[in-house]
């Protein structure tokens, strides 16, 4: 679950592409929690972060639903492989409204997904199977080992790890792209709705938030 989430994140940031005429009237409430890398030990840090309202309302924007009524999530964090390798492992919670595909009616939906991740500079920490794969692909090799994500960490931006970023990657993934209502709707009040017309996929809402993310420091 963890590389197919890191791997859908990177393809997608890839190929995204927006324009806008005024980049800063576009969700200019980015939710960001950066931490110096360099404040990070080898005893467990914990933090408890939370979107306040004005980021809430430009999220639920940002990925086509109705609302998002809470956003938070518990970290903890720390070094571990000798000081070389960051190990965030966190809880998000959130609770949101999006509107039935066949209906339109609103949704309640709550959220509860652990996650983790690595992180590194890449000059430190490139693990023994890493580089088993660099030194196949180099000779030739067609197939070669996939890593798991300790083996092969994101790599430390600037200095610095944006955990708020990091739990967007999984609120956008545990977000349903087609919510549906429990109780049977009557035939008569059925709406008939185009695909187009439905919330957008998790992954083109998650292209935009990185993007703007990096917009924004332009």
């Amino acid at each position: 679950m963890m590389i197919y989430v890191r791997l859908q994140y990177k393809v997608n940031l890839e190929v995204a592409i927006m324009s806008a005429k005024n980049k800063n009237d576009i969700f200019p409430m980015l939710w960001s929690f950066p931490i110096n890398s360099d404040d990070i030990g080898t005893k467990e840090s914990r933090y408890n972060i939370e979107a306040d309202e004005n980021q809430k309302r430009e999220i639920a924007k940002l990925y086509d639903i109705v609302s998002v009524k809470s956003l938070s999530s518990e970290i903890r964090i720390k070094r571990e492989q000798g000081g070389r390798v960051i190990y965030v492992k966190g809880l998000l919670k959130s609770k949101i409204i999006q509107a039935c595909i066949i209906t339109a009616k609103p949704i309640e939906s709550e959220i509860n997904q652990e996650f983790e991740a690595w992180y590194a500079d890449p000059n430190q920490a490139v693990s023994i199977n890493k580089a088993r794969n660099e030194i196949k692909l180099k000779s030739g090799a067609s197939e070669i080992e996939i890593l798991d994500e300790k083996d092969d960490p994101e790599a430390i931006i600037d200095g610095k790890i944006d955990i708020a970023d990091l739990v967007m990657q999984y609120f956008s993934l545990s977000i349903n792209p087609y919510p549906r209502s429990v109780e049977p709707a009557p035939e008569e009040n059925i709406k008939k709705t185009k695909p187009s017309e439905c919330r957008k996929k998790p992954f083109e809402a998650l292209k935009n938030w990185k993007n703007l993310k990096e917009i924004s420091k332009d």
